[in-house]
């Protein structure tokens, strides 16, 4: 006999026949209480950690850092749904940014799902074409075009939906090293509209820069 259960964000299979050594499952739970870990007769471990963690933010490796783009389409690595990647910053700067060329060289509707990153920071600026995004309670989907840019907070539930034919953008994120998880349970878009609403611990809100609407003005750094 065999049973698959799934729920919260796991998947168990359960096989009376099958041959294999004890597993290792981590439940995350939003309690923080540390809580020991726990072994099944059959020799299972269940470990419990906390879903929401503090982000670790490691020290900055302060430096310029340049990255040609030779070697066309070649440079580029599978990733996520179908999307292709170029590192823009292999040092990592000490492992506080990940700089990322992304590009989707044939248009029309792109396999992604619900999803979202545990981050401190991340920003997406669209370099070539456009690419339509729903974005969880920010109204209907939006397109991102040439210029155009994204803050997008700290686990906001996201869903790219279309692309043009080789849109490109570029995506900032910090730390470099994050978490990402999908959310099957959340249909996007979720009918609402909240401009106003913090997302994440720190409370950041979603920022959509059109650069059609942009006014330029003189401004120096001091």
């Amino acid at each position: 006999a065999m049973a698959v259960l799934s729920g919260h964000g796991v998947t168990i299979r359960l096989d009376g026949n099958a041959d294999v050594p004890p597993g290792h499952l981590r439940l995350l739970t939003a309690d923080d209480t540390a809580r020991p870990a726990v072994t099944a007769p059959n020799g299972t471990v269940v470990e419990f950690a906390p879903a929401n963690p503090p982000l670790a933010l490691p020290p900055l490796d302060d430096r310029f850092v340049l990255t040609r783009m030779e070697g066309g389409d070649a440079a580029f690595h599978e990733g996520r749904a179908g999307m292709r990647y170029r590192d823009l910053i292999p040092g990592r700067l000490g492992g506080r940014f990940i700089a990322s060329h992304i590009l989707i060289p044939t248009g029309g509707p792109v396999g992604d799902y619900v999803h979202y990153h545990h981050v401190r920071f991340q920003m997406i600026y669209c370099y070539r074409g456009w690419v339509k995004v729903a974005y969880e309670d920010q109204g209907e989907p939006m397109t991102l075009t040439e210029g155009d840019c994204f803050l997008q907070p700290s686990t906001i539930r996201h869903q790219v939906l279309e692309a043009s034919d080789r849109m490109q953008v570029i995506e900032v994120g910090c730390p470099a090293v994050h978490e990402t998880w999908g959310d099957p349970e959340m249909p996007l878009p979720t009918g609402a509209l909240l401009p106003q609403r913090g997302y994440g611990a720190d409370g950041h809100r979603f920022v959509h820069h059109r650069a059609a609407d942009a006014t330029w003005a003189p401004w120096r750094l001091d």
